[in-house]
Protein backbone atom coordinates (compact mmCIF):
# COMPACT_ATOMS: atom_id res chain seq x y z
CA UNK A 1 0.00 0.00 0.00
CA UNK A 2 3.07 2.36 -0.04
CA UNK A 3 3.64 2.34 -3.26
CA UNK A 4 -0.19 3.09 -3.95
CA UNK A 5 -1.34 5.17 -6.33
CA UNK A 6 1.02 4.70 -9.19
CA UNK A 7 0.28 6.40 -11.79
CA UNK A 8 0.44 5.44 -15.18
CA UNK A 9 4.00 5.26 -16.33
CA UNK A 10 7.33 5.89 -14.97
CA UNK A 11 6.75 6.34 -11.11
CA UNK A 12 10.00 7.28 -8.68
CA UNK A 13 9.57 4.66 -5.80
CA UNK A 14 11.45 6.06 -2.39
CA UNK A 15 11.59 4.01 0.61
CA UNK A 16 13.15 5.73 3.47
CA UNK A 17 15.10 2.53 5.57
CA UNK A 18 14.30 3.81 8.76
CA UNK A 19 10.30 2.89 7.69
CA UNK A 20 11.29 -0.26 7.25
CA UNK A 21 10.60 -3.93 8.80
CA UNK A 22 13.26 -6.45 9.13
CA UNK A 23 14.13 -10.20 9.89
CA UNK A 24 17.78 -11.35 10.98
CA UNK A 25 18.49 -7.97 12.86
CA UNK A 26 18.66 -6.30 9.94
CA UNK A 27 21.12 -6.03 6.68
CA UNK A 28 24.46 -5.25 6.54
CA UNK A 29 23.99 -1.80 4.24
CA UNK A 30 27.52 -1.95 3.55
CA UNK A 31 26.79 -5.64 1.64
CA UNK A 32 23.91 -5.45 -0.23
CA UNK A 33 23.60 -8.36 -2.72
CA UNK A 34 19.74 -8.88 -2.94
CA UNK A 35 16.66 -7.40 -3.98
CA UNK A 36 13.05 -8.76 -4.48
CA UNK A 37 10.09 -7.36 -5.81
CA UNK A 38 6.31 -9.34 -4.96
CA UNK A 39 3.27 -7.00 -5.54
CA UNK A 40 -0.42 -7.83 -5.28
CA UNK A 41 -2.80 -6.42 -8.33
CA UNK A 42 -6.38 -5.63 -8.50
CA UNK A 43 -5.87 -6.06 -12.44
CA UNK A 44 -4.00 -8.86 -15.03
CA UNK A 45 -2.80 -8.94 -18.50
CA UNK A 46 -5.12 -10.46 -21.17
CA UNK A 47 -4.99 -10.07 -24.97
CA UNK A 48 -6.88 -7.45 -24.93
CA UNK A 49 -5.64 -5.47 -22.70
CA UNK A 50 -1.75 -5.41 -21.78
CA UNK A 51 -0.84 -4.19 -18.30
CA UNK A 52 2.81 -4.33 -17.90
CA UNK A 53 5.27 -4.27 -15.52
CA UNK A 54 8.55 -1.88 -15.59
CA UNK A 55 11.27 -1.65 -13.29
CA UNK A 56 14.86 0.68 -13.71
CA UNK A 57 18.05 2.20 -11.54
CA UNK A 58 17.76 0.31 -8.36
CA UNK A 59 19.94 2.15 -5.82
CA UNK A 60 19.99 3.94 -2.61
CA UNK A 61 20.48 7.60 -2.21
CA UNK A 62 21.25 9.41 1.34
CA UNK A 63 18.26 11.48 2.83
CA UNK A 64 19.88 14.60 4.19
CA UNK A 65 20.72 17.37 1.69
CA UNK A 66 24.57 18.81 1.50
CA UNK A 67 24.96 21.35 3.82
CA UNK A 68 25.08 24.76 2.23
CA UNK A 69 25.95 26.32 5.59
CA UNK A 70 29.40 26.66 7.58
CA UNK A 71 30.52 27.91 10.79
CA UNK A 72 33.53 29.95 10.88
CA UNK A 73 36.05 29.44 13.55
CA UNK A 74 39.14 31.38 12.23
CA UNK A 75 39.49 33.19 8.89
CA UNK A 76 43.19 33.47 9.30
CA UNK A 77 43.02 36.80 7.88
CA UNK A 78 45.45 38.47 10.38
CA UNK A 79 48.29 37.42 12.45
CA UNK A 80 47.74 38.71 15.50
CA UNK A 81 50.77 37.80 17.85
CA UNK A 82 49.13 38.29 21.06
CA UNK A 83 46.98 35.20 19.66
CA UNK A 84 49.27 32.94 16.86
CA UNK A 85 52.18 30.98 17.97
CA UNK A 86 54.39 30.01 14.31
CA UNK A 87 57.33 28.45 15.26
CA UNK A 88 60.59 29.74 14.98
CA UNK A 89 59.47 33.52 13.85
CA UNK A 90 58.56 32.72 10.48
CA UNK A 91 54.89 33.75 10.78
CA UNK A 92 53.11 36.23 8.29
CA UNK A 93 49.99 36.52 6.40
CA UNK A 94 50.03 36.73 2.94
CA UNK A 95 47.26 38.74 1.60
CA UNK A 96 47.84 37.79 -2.30
CA UNK A 97 48.31 33.88 -2.15
CA UNK A 98 45.18 33.37 -0.21
CA UNK A 99 42.28 31.18 -0.41
CA UNK A 100 39.33 33.03 1.63
CA UNK A 101 38.90 36.35 3.01
CA UNK A 102 41.21 39.20 3.35
CA UNK A 103 44.82 37.07 3.76
CA UNK A 104 45.90 33.56 4.86
CA UNK A 105 48.62 32.68 7.85
CA UNK A 106 51.83 31.06 6.66
CA UNK A 107 54.84 29.46 8.04
CA UNK A 108 58.03 28.09 7.06
CA UNK A 109 58.97 24.15 8.56
CA UNK A 110 62.64 24.41 10.40
CA UNK A 111 65.45 23.10 12.33
CA UNK A 112 67.05 20.14 10.93
CA UNK A 113 63.74 18.04 11.38
CA UNK A 114 61.15 20.40 9.27
CA UNK A 115 58.38 21.08 11.72
CA UNK A 116 56.12 24.00 11.71
CA UNK A 117 53.32 24.40 14.15
CA UNK A 118 50.53 26.97 14.37
CA UNK A 119 48.79 27.15 17.16
CA UNK A 120 46.30 29.29 19.38
CA UNK A 121 48.35 30.88 22.39
CA UNK A 122 45.07 31.71 24.14
CA UNK A 123 41.62 30.29 24.13
CA UNK A 124 39.85 31.86 21.69
CA UNK A 125 37.18 34.07 22.34
CA UNK A 126 34.17 33.54 21.85
CA UNK A 127 34.30 29.59 21.96
CA UNK A 128 32.17 28.73 18.62
CA UNK A 129 29.06 26.45 18.67
CA UNK A 130 29.34 24.37 15.48
CA UNK A 131 25.41 23.15 16.27
CA UNK A 132 26.54 19.68 15.15
CA UNK A 133 27.09 15.79 16.64
CA UNK A 134 30.17 14.05 16.61
CA UNK A 135 28.29 11.95 14.34
CA UNK A 136 27.69 14.74 12.11
CA UNK A 137 30.32 17.19 12.15
CA UNK A 138 33.36 17.92 10.07
CA UNK A 139 36.35 20.28 10.56
CA UNK A 140 37.47 21.66 7.38
CA UNK A 141 40.20 24.47 6.37
CA UNK A 142 43.07 25.15 3.43
CA UNK A 143 46.39 23.64 3.30
CA UNK A 144 49.18 25.30 1.00
CA UNK A 145 52.70 23.59 0.66
CA UNK A 146 54.99 24.63 -1.81
CA UNK A 147 56.79 21.20 -2.67
CA UNK A 148 55.24 17.68 -2.37
CA UNK A 149 55.60 16.27 1.20
CA UNK A 150 54.72 13.72 3.42
CA UNK A 151 53.43 14.93 6.33
CA UNK A 152 53.57 13.66 10.02
CA UNK A 153 52.16 15.50 13.61
CA UNK A 154 48.71 16.24 14.33
CA UNK A 155 45.52 18.68 14.06
CA UNK A 156 43.75 18.90 17.40
CA UNK A 157 41.07 20.93 18.41
CA UNK A 158 39.71 21.83 22.05
CA UNK A 159 37.41 23.04 24.21
CA UNK A 160 39.88 23.57 27.12
CA UNK A 161 41.78 26.02 25.85
CA UNK A 162 44.57 24.06 25.32
CA UNK A 163 46.50 20.89 23.93
CA UNK A 164 45.74 17.71 25.41
CA UNK A 165 42.76 18.42 27.22
CA UNK A 166 39.52 17.66 25.97
CA UNK A 167 40.91 17.08 22.43
CA UNK A 168 40.45 15.74 19.08
CA UNK A 169 42.90 15.03 16.92
CA UNK A 170 43.72 13.46 13.54
CA UNK A 171 47.11 12.11 12.43
CA UNK A 172 48.92 14.49 9.76
CA UNK A 173 49.87 11.47 8.18
CA UNK A 174 46.27 10.74 6.75
CA UNK A 175 46.55 14.04 5.02
CA UNK A 176 47.90 12.76 1.57
CA UNK A 177 47.97 13.69 -2.37
CA UNK A 178 48.47 17.10 -1.31
CA UNK A 179 49.14 19.07 -4.54
CA UNK A 180 52.41 21.60 -4.46
CA UNK A 181 52.18 25.64 -4.99
CA UNK A 182 48.42 24.87 -4.64
CA UNK A 183 45.80 25.02 -2.05
CA UNK A 184 44.06 21.91 -0.68
CA UNK A 185 40.99 21.92 0.84
CA UNK A 186 41.59 18.93 3.97
CA UNK A 187 38.59 17.29 5.57
CA UNK A 188 38.83 16.19 8.76
CA UNK A 189 35.43 14.28 10.04
CA UNK A 190 35.31 14.30 14.08
CA UNK A 191 33.91 10.82 14.04
CA UNK A 192 37.28 9.70 13.09
CA UNK A 193 39.23 12.04 15.59
CA UNK A 194 41.38 10.21 18.38
CA UNK A 195 40.24 11.71 21.87
CA UNK A 196 42.43 12.63 24.86
CA UNK A 197 41.85 10.51 28.37
CA UNK A 198 39.86 13.12 29.87
CA UNK A 199 37.40 12.74 27.28
CA UNK A 200 36.13 14.59 23.90
CA UNK A 201 35.78 18.15 23.47
CA UNK A 202 32.28 20.43 23.60
CA UNK A 203 31.36 21.00 20.33
CA UNK A 204 29.22 23.73 21.43
CA UNK A 205 32.28 25.03 22.67
CA UNK A 206 35.47 24.98 20.53
CA UNK A 207 38.37 27.58 21.70
CA UNK A 208 41.78 26.07 20.20
CA UNK A 209 42.88 24.48 17.33
CA UNK A 210 46.92 22.83 16.62
CA UNK A 211 48.21 22.12 13.56
CA UNK A 212 51.46 20.29 14.42
CA UNK A 213 53.14 19.48 10.94
CA UNK A 214 56.32 17.22 10.28
CA UNK A 215 57.64 16.94 6.39
CA UNK A 216 61.23 16.01 7.24
CA UNK A 217 62.69 19.08 5.61
CA UNK A 218 63.31 22.76 6.46
CA UNK A 219 62.52 25.34 4.18
CA UNK A 220 58.97 24.19 2.75
CA UNK A 221 56.25 26.87 2.83
CA UNK A 222 52.94 26.31 4.62
CA UNK A 223 49.95 27.85 4.48
CA UNK A 224 46.63 27.80 6.32
CA UNK A 225 43.36 29.61 5.89
CA UNK A 226 39.55 29.52 6.41
CA UNK A 227 39.55 27.09 9.38
CA UNK A 228 35.46 25.83 9.83
CA UNK A 229 32.99 23.29 10.90
CA UNK A 230 30.41 21.38 8.77
CA UNK A 231 28.11 18.84 8.14
CA UNK A 232 29.72 15.74 6.83
CA UNK A 233 28.28 15.74 3.37
CA UNK A 234 26.30 12.98 2.53
CA UNK A 235 27.25 10.04 0.65
CA UNK A 236 26.97 9.75 -3.40
CA UNK A 237 24.18 7.64 -4.87
CA UNK A 238 24.74 4.26 -5.13
CA UNK A 239 23.11 1.89 -8.14
CA UNK A 240 22.18 -1.63 -7.13
CA UNK A 241 21.32 -2.58 -9.92
CA UNK A 242 20.48 -0.74 -13.61
CA UNK A 243 17.88 -3.57 -14.76
CA UNK A 244 19.62 -3.05 -17.90
CA UNK A 245 19.95 -6.96 -18.60
CA UNK A 246 18.21 -10.18 -17.61
CA UNK A 247 21.26 -12.04 -15.95
CA UNK A 248 20.92 -12.72 -12.54
CA UNK A 249 17.16 -11.91 -12.04
CA UNK A 250 14.44 -14.56 -11.44
CA UNK A 251 11.01 -14.01 -13.40
CA UNK A 252 8.13 -15.63 -13.35
CA UNK A 253 8.08 -17.32 -16.84
CA UNK A 254 3.97 -15.94 -17.72
CA UNK A 255 5.74 -12.33 -17.33
CA UNK A 256 7.06 -12.76 -20.37
CA UNK A 257 9.73 -10.41 -19.25
CA UNK A 258 12.43 -8.59 -21.66
CA UNK A 259 14.41 -5.53 -21.73
CA UNK A 260 13.08 -2.95 -23.68
CA UNK A 261 15.37 0.64 -24.67
CA UNK A 262 12.60 2.62 -25.97
CA UNK A 263 10.90 5.27 -23.61
CA UNK A 264 14.06 3.57 -20.60
CA UNK A 265 14.28 5.70 -17.35
CA UNK A 266 17.85 5.71 -17.07
CA UNK A 267 21.18 3.62 -18.21
CA UNK A 268 20.31 1.31 -21.56
CA UNK A 269 17.27 0.04 -20.87
CA UNK A 270 14.82 -1.21 -18.47
CA UNK A 271 13.10 -4.93 -17.55
CA UNK A 272 9.63 -5.14 -18.60
CA UNK A 273 6.75 -7.62 -18.51
CA UNK A 274 3.33 -8.32 -18.24
CA UNK A 275 1.78 -8.93 -14.81
CA UNK A 276 0.23 -12.56 -14.62
CA UNK A 277 -3.15 -12.66 -12.62
CA UNK A 278 -3.11 -10.97 -9.59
Amino acid sequence: SILNPLQNGWNLVKLNLSDAGESGGGADLSKINFFRLYMNTNAAASPTATFTLALDAIGFVATTSTPSTFVSFLNADVFDEELWEISGGTGKVDAVNKKEGAGALFGTTHPGNGYLHMKLKKPYSPAVNTKLTPATAQLSFWLYVDQAVTLGGQIEITSSGEPDKKEYNWDASKITGLKPNSWNLVKLNIRDAAVSDDGAPDLGAINFFRMYIETGKDGINIGMDDIKFGAIPPPEPTLLDGADALDGWDLPGDMAASIETSGKKEGTGYIKGKIPAG
